[in-house]
């Protein structure tokens, strides 16, 4: 097993480039699961996500913006929202007044709305034939991982 660095994730963070610190976010957990090439996760690549990977980008994310990010913060509110996807990304701001943001939409500011980011994620879920985007697709896993 190859130890995974997270200092750039963590110098992104400290320096509030919440942009470029998804995005390394997402670049890391495709290196994790060994999906680079692909470009996205399957549902398998999730049950099997590496719990003290996700720990360390959800800690980094809590520690650099105040409590205010990461996947922890999302699956909270996710389960208080019922575990719906749909009420959460409302709740979150990935959708508003009923329309889907598009990456370059997104806030990337530490006054974004609570649980916001991290956001770029795409998972491809069969059943539904179609992508997907969010954090929240980690919930079971977040579990799983005692987060």
């Amino acid at each position: 097993m190859v130890e995974t660095d997270y200092r750039k994730l963590q110098r992104l963070l400290a320096t509030q480039q919440f942009k470029a610190a998804d995005q390394e976010t997402w670049r890391l957990m495709l290196w994790v699961a060994s999906r680079e090439n692909e470009g996205w996760l399957r549902k398998l690549d999730i049950e099997q996500f590496p719990c003290r990977d996700l720990r360390t980008i959800d800690q980094l994310w809590l520690q650099h913006s105040n409590g205010r990010f990461g996947f922890s913060v999302q699956k909270r509110i996710y389960d208080e929202v019922r575990k719906s996807y749909i009420l959460l990304a409302n709740h979150v701001g990935w959708r508003v007044n009923g329309d889907w943001l598009e990456y370059e939409d997104c806030s990337f500011e530490l006054r974004a709305p609570v649980g916001h980011l991290p956001w770029r994620a795409e998972v491809w879920w069969p059943s539904q034939l179609r992508m997907a985007r969010g954090g929240s697709f980690f919930a079971p896993r977040l579990v799983d991982c005692n987060l």
